[in-house]
This record gives structure tokens, sequence and C-alpha cells, in this order.
């Protein structure tokens, strides 16, 4: 996974749900951006009209070069065209291991930490909440990865890869794992979303 990574989020517009218009125009703009690695899109599973598009950038400055560009203007004009509701976009330099993108379901869980708690006692749970999973085997490993959110304290983000939704469902309803869940709830978090993400690649340039 890229160490510059941009994730955005919004509900589309109707047009896009009925296929009457598509993603072709981003993915081809996307194609043609210089430094970008691979880019993925996919709906969310709790509600599908919520789409994730996740774009592998080499660095910073590589973004910043394609937003600054035609192809670029041409980019967020798009991304305007296909949202029904504000666009919500981070970014992330992710601590990873393995390829969780390339699982047919992404489990994105989104922390935001109360200051006196600290992101390493958080990134100590969620490692050994990992290992559980990897001990029980109840789904295959494709990969995890953790990252502070850039320009947004005490934001945290985990990516985590699995087969399907209900192997992560069964997964975490083993004692093993749902003890280590009960610990990271207890953080009491200012706010804690997860979501489950069906991405698929849609740009490839590596």
């Amino acid at each position: 996974m890229s160490k510059y990574t941009e994730v955005l989020h919004f509900t589309v517009v109707e047009d896009l749900k009925a296929g009457t218009i598509t993603l072709d125009g981003i993915r081809d703009l996307l194609s043609k951006a210089d430094g970008l690695k691979r880019s993925y899109a996919g709906p969310t599973i709790e509600d599908p009209a919520i789409l994730y598009i996740v774009n592998e950038w080499a660095s910073e400055d590589a973004f910043t070069a394609f937003l600054n560009s035609p192809n670029g203007t041409a980019y967020e004009l798009g991304l305007q065209e296909l949202a029904g509701s504000p666009i919500v976009r981070f970014f992330v330099d992710f601590d990873e291991d393995g390829s969780p993108l390339s699982a047919p379901i992404v489990e994105y869980g989104t922390f935001m930490l109360r200051e006196d708690d600290t992101a390493e006692r958080l990134k100590a749970l969620l490692d050994e909440l990992i290992d559980k999973f990897k001990a029980a085997q109840t789904s295959k490993y494709y990969g995890s990865g953790w990252a502070e959110v850039l320009n947004k304290p005490y934001m945290y983000q985990s990516i985590l890869g699995w087969d399907s939704i209900q192997a992560h469902q069964y997964a975490v309803q083993q004692l093993p794992a749902k003890e280590v869940i009960d610990k990271i709830m207890a953080l009491q978090f200012t706010s804690l979303d997860i979501v489950h993400v069906a991405l698929k690649p849609i740009v490839e340039n590596a």
C-alpha cells in the first residue's frame, strides 16, 4: 500500500445508482495521473448508496501535482457530479502488513480518540486483536493497516481484509477476539465508525 493514500466517500447521485452515468470518466483521468499507483472503488455493505474511492499515491507531491493539473481539475469536477452528499476526504500514511485492499471485503475503522487516551494503547490492542484473528484462522489473512489521519489530531484509521462480511462477524464472536474487543471499546472514543467496503481495482498504474 502507498505511503500516501487518499480515501474519500460520499452518497452517490441517483443517476449513478441507475447506471445512466458511470465511473468511467474518473477512471480515465486517474489512469493518466503521474504518481498514482492504484485506485479502488466500491460501495459499503452497510449502505450500497455510499461509494468509497481509495487512491494510492507515490507521495503527497504527486497528488498535489495532479490536483493542480487540468486533469486534476476535471477529476474534482467529476467527483462533484457523482456525489449526492458532501465528499468526505482524508489522507493516511499507512503502516501496513500484507495487502488488505486486495480482499473481497475491506473493513475500515475510523477512531477519534479523547485527548487523554493514547494511540499507542489503541494500536497495541488492535495488534493483539489481529493476532487473535490470525490464530483462529476463520478467514484468509489478507493484511491490515494502521495510520494517523493526516492533519486530523486524535483521528486514526485501521483497515483489515476479509473473505466476506460473514467471516468478520464470525471472527469477532469468538471468545479470544471478543475479550480484546471489549478492551478496545472500554477506551470510550469520542467517535468510532466501522464500515465494510467491497472495493474493486479500477486503475493499476504501477
